[in-house]
């Protein structure tokens, strides 16, 4: 929870209240089990924002390549190996649903800002990273 300056409005915020972007600054508060941060950025200090995901592909090839050698094997009247087959292609596509990121990564010269967007759609973050740019240049311009 932030505390507004005199002068300063909301623009936007999540729906949990996690990131807070107002007309000074952008403030994101993190928290799960054992560990919780605050960061909070000036509009002026920010020289970036990125989004960046990351995935394993190579999970699903993997899935996929043991899956199709296990449906080859059960053909051929082996289903134990089939079984086995399944299980590893279905552990691989869990793991690689656990192992997808998604950020948005707001910079200043003395800090990072990562913002966990997971599930977010990109027209979304695209529409967030906008709206911070925005405020950025509202902002430098009353200087």
């Amino acid at each position: 929870m932030i505390t507004l300056f005199p002068d300063e409005e909301i623009l936007t915020q999540s729906p949990e209240g996690m990131v807070i972007l107002t007309t000074h600054r952008i403030c994101y508060e993190y928290k799960e089990l054992g560990r919780s941060y605050n960061q909070s950025i000036a509009l002026e200090h920010i020289t970036s924002c990125e989004n960046f995901y990351n995935s394993q592909i190579w999970l699903l090839i993997l899935g996929g390549v043991v899956f199709l050698g296990g449906l080859f094997a059960g053909m051929q009247n082996n289903s134990g190996a089939l079984s086995i087959a399944i299980l590893v292609a279905l552990v691989c596509g869990s793991l690689y649903l656990l192992t997808r990121q998604n950020f948005i990564i707001i910079a200043s010269p003395s800090t990072k800002m990562k913002i966990k967007v997971t599930g977010m759609k990109r027209d979304q973050v695209l529409s967030f990273i906008n709206k911070v740019e925005q405020a950025k240049n509202k902002r430098d311009s009353l200087k």
